[in-house]
């Protein structure tokens, strides 16, 4: 019993000891972080297809919307999420898909989630290319060809895709930034490139119209963190 007991009594005779000054010192400390705490906790926007969260927002850049890419109507391939730089006037505005194609270079960003196994990197880069090339169109027809081999080459030399890989398209004003899982990084000077992505989700022919829709109704309805 006094065995038990001594800890006790150790702990409290600990405990009267303490400034109170210090008590004092330490609750401020932990008022005045709260802000920044709440400012960087980031919540998560769930696609409801997939169940694939994306982050509400990634690099400054806020999420206007998600989506799902499905092969023969069945296959999920993957979750894609668009970002929006905070300050771009997109937000609030009832944006129409030409003005996303003008305004959002050099603001933006695609995630996208890898959902299905049979999603490889070699599958994944010919289906961008099939959707890239023809976008293509203020280029010479040679240019076309090169330039669309260079972005297949890119996810060719990069490593292997897998249920849950995550690819983030950054569309900055003059070129396309490629980045695998945060380990590969590839930045194609090519602003043609990085048009002509945008161009395959947003232009009147969108491989996935229903994420276009998403992100418009998102860029209308939220006013972003500016």
């Amino acid at each position: 019993m006094a065995r038990t007991a001594a800890p006790v009594k150790h702990l409290r005779r600990s405990s009267q000891i303490v400034p109170l000054g210090l008590l004092l010192s330490a609750a401020t400390l932990v008022w005045t972080m709260l802000p920044n705490l709440q400012h960087h906790s980031i919540a998560a926007v769930r696609e409801p297809k997939t169940g694939i969260e994306f982050p509400d927002e990634l690099h400054k850049r806020d999420l206007a919307g998600v989506g799902v890419k499905r092969r023969f109507g069945v296959l999920k391939q993957y979750a894609i999420g668009m970002y929006i730089d905070q300050s771009n006037h997109l937000w609030g505005a009832t944006a129409k898909p030409e003005q996303v194609l003008i305004n959002a270079p050099g603001h933006a960003s695609l995630r996208v989630v890898i959902t299905s196994g049979f999603v490889s990197k070699e599958s994944f880069a010919a289906a961008l290319r099939e959707s890239v090339e023809p976008r293509l169109t203020h280029v010479k027809e040679n240019m076309q060809t090169k330039l669309a081999e260079e972005l297949e080459r890119v996810f060719i030399n990069g490593p292997d895709l897998t249920r849950g890989t995550e690819i983030v398209l950054g569309l900055e004003q003059k070129s396309l930034k490629v980045q695998v899982d945060n380990q590969y990084k590839k930045t194609l000077r090519r602003p043609e490139l990085m048009h002509a992505v945008l161009a395959a989700y947003f232009d009147k022919d969108a491989v996935i119209p229903a994420f276009k829709d998403a992100v418009l109704t998102g860029l209308k309805e939220k006013q972003g963190a500016l």
